[in-house]
Order: C-alpha cells, then sequence, then structure tokens
C-alpha cells in the first residue's frame, strides 16, 4: 500500500512538472506568434513604400540632429522603417570591413557554397556612417586583397532595405571574434563602439558618426552587375511563421498528459500478496 502511494506521489509530481513545462512553452509560442504577425504586417507594409533618402539635405530624408543626441552613436530609430528600400549617396569605408561568417549563398546549402557576408561601413554624404550587408562571397574571396576590383573609393549611390540590428546574441551561436574579424552574427552595437575607437588612431575618421543602421544593399551601384561579388542577397524577404502548429504541439501535449495521468490515477491499483502458501 505504502510503495502505491509513494508511486503516484512521484508519479503526479512528474506529471504536473511535464504539464507546466508544454503550457509555458505553448504560451511562449504564442507570445512569438504575436511578434511574428507584427513582423510580418510591418513587412508588407513597408517593402512597396517610396524609398527614403538618408541624407540631411533630401527632402524626404530621415530626421534626426547628431549634434543633439546624447548616444554617442548617435543612434537613430529605424524599428518602423524595417525592410522598406532606402537610398543613400556617400562611399565606403573598406579598411573598416567586417566579416560575418557561416553564411551559404543559398537556401540549398551545399558545402561549395559556404562563405561570408561583406559588412562595410559607408559614409552618407550629409549624413552619419551606416553598415552595409554588401552580399556574399566565397571563402577563398574573404580578404580585402582577393577582390581588389570590390574595393572601389569612389562616391556611389547605392539601393538597399532597412534590416533589424541585434545586440543579444542566438543562443546557438558562438561568440563573435573582433579579434580576428571573425563574426557569426551582426553586433551592431559592439562593431559602432569598434569603430569609435578607431578614431583615436584613424584621423581620417576622426569627425565621422558612426550610427547603429544596418542596410542590405540590393542592387549593385554604377559600374556593377548581378554577377560581380559580393553577390547580393535577396530582396525577396521570407518571414516563416510556424509558431501556431507549435502551440498546437506543446498545448497538446499538456492535454494529453493531463488525461493519461487522471485515468492512471483513478484507476485502482491491484494489491500485491506477497504471502505465499508452500
Amino acid at each position: 500500500m505504502l510503495t502505491n502511494i509513494r508511486q503516484h506521489i512521484w508519479f503526479t509530481f512528474f506529471s504536473i512538472s511535464c504539464i507546466i513545462l508544454c503550457l509555458s512553452l505553448g504560451y511562449w509560442q504564442v507570445e512569438r506568434l504575436i511578434w511574428k504577425n507584427e513582423l510580418i504586417s510591418q513587412l508588407d507594409k513597408n517593402k512597396d513604400e517610396t524609398p527614403i533618402t538618408l541624407s540631411l539635405n533630401a527632402s524626404n530624408a530621415i530626421k534626426y540632429d547628431c549634434t543633439q543626441s546624447t548616444d554617442a552613436n548617435c543612434n537613430i530609430d529605424t524599428s518602423r522603417l524595417l525592410y522598406r528600400p532606402v537610398h543613400m549617396k556617400g562611399h565606403f569605408l573598406h579598411k573598416y570591413e567586417f566579416h560575418l561568417a557561416g553564411k551559404y549563398l543559398n537556401k540549398f546549402r551545399k558545402k561549395k557554397d559556404l562563405g561570408y557576408h561583406i559588412i562595410t561601413p559607408f559614409a552618407i554624404d550629409d549624413g552619419p556612417v551606416v553598415l552595409i550587408n554588401r552580399g556574399w562571397v566565397p571563402v577563398d574571396k574573404k580578404e580585402p586583397d582577393s577582390r581588389p576590383d570590390t574595393l572601389t573609393n569612389n562616391t556611389i549611390s547605392l539601393q538597399g532595405i532597412f534590416r533589424k540590428t541585434y545586440g543579444t546574441p542566438p543562443w546557438y551561436l558562438p561568440q563573435n571574434d573582433s579579434n580576428t574579424n571573425m563574426w557569426f552574427w551582426i553586433d551592431v552595437p559592439h562593431i559602432t563602439n569598434l569603430l569609435n575607437a578607431a578614431k583615436d588612431t584613424d584621423p581620417s575618421i576622426k569627425n565621422v558618426t558612426f550610427s547603429s543602421i544596418l542596410i542590405q544593399q540590393t542592387s549593385p551601384y554604377e559600374g556593377k552587375t548581378d554577377d560581380d561579388i559580393p553577390y547580393l542577397l535577396s530582396k525577396e524577404i521570407k518571414l516563416y511563421n510556424q509558431h501556431m502548429a507549435y502551440i498546437v504541439t506543446w498545448f497538446g501535449m499538456a492535454i494529453a498528459i493531463m488525461i493519461i495521468s487522471f485515468f492512471y490515477l483513478r484507476t485502482p491499483q491491484k494489491k500485491v500478496n506477497h504471502d505465499t502458501k508452500l
């Protein structure tokens, strides 16, 4: 009898723990679903909007005043502009490009298509410096010296879209190594801090203002084609939304455990007779 009671206690404790875990994961997926739906809605709204200009002097430019900003990086709130087209005029600061590792050329993810994204600061005329994801290069074209034709110093016009910046890494990614210029996720705050620190040793950027804006280049600039490296990333952004399936899974598991536990606990246990007649 005592053994059955102990079994019931442990089974009940285990069942309740599993139910709480499943419900927690289910509610978390509900929050994720709401967030993803808002993101998709923002993408659908912004992707077809008229491109805006990043320049202090343009009539449809983003309004900002770095001289009045209390933020050392002159951060501009671009959350409402996520995925919106943008154009700008300026020049690259190739000396300070960053390499984003572990990136594939396309969705097929073949080993031969593993390479890097090139993230390069871009000094906007009459504006701050933004970060440009220029696209993908193969492993043997990672270093700038191996692709001198990509290092134009001329003033150019760029087309792009606003992308989300991250201040904390996804849990599954390795840590960035700024000493070897090996990045696994775009840590914009860290990158802008490194660029600001470089002002002390590089007079050419001493009076430059680095922003926290990240832009994905979507079309080649003058003199370049889509066949030139870095290969541009697709501007057709797809946000996968499978959170409803996860919600059904976790809540379904919680209900299933409740039903199994109910029938197990209400089923009378057979008494075990340890007396044996010889």
